[in-house]
């Protein structure tokens, strides 16, 4: 895919932070009210000149940001493809090689719809 990729926000909420992260490129995290809960999407491997600034207001699905070109520093040299978690507090973690490496500050987003 040669054209831009939008990424868009899964609920309303506030930029908390954006910037580069090693092993994300560039990355944003979204503070989100869901469901009487104070949440944070975190979206990775996005192109920085396309990330909402800090502080920004969302809405859900609007557009907050394009996807990085694909194997480069953007996408840490991988395909194009976008990097999507949910957790309790605005933080950032690297990969784990399975579920029970997973911190208790991350969310399965099926849960919130039970």
């Amino acid at each position: 895919v040669s054209s831009d990729v939008p990424v868009y926000a899964i609920a309303d909420g506030t930029i908390a932070t954006s910037g580069f992260a090693s092993g994300y490129g560039g990355v944003m995290v979204i503070k989100h009210e869901i469901g009487n809960r104070t949440l944070y999407a975190v979206y990775g491997h996005l192109r920085l000149p396309s990330m909402l600034k800090v502080g920004s207001t969302v809405t859900k699905g609007g557009q907050i940001a394009v996807l990085g070109t694909g194997y480069s520093q953007e996408t840490d040299s991988e395909r194009r493809h976008l990097h999507f978690g949910i957790a309790t507090k605005n933080t950032i973690i690297g990969y784990t090689n399975n579920k029970s490496e997973l911190n208790s500050t991350w969310v399965d987003p099926i849960s919130l719809y039970k």
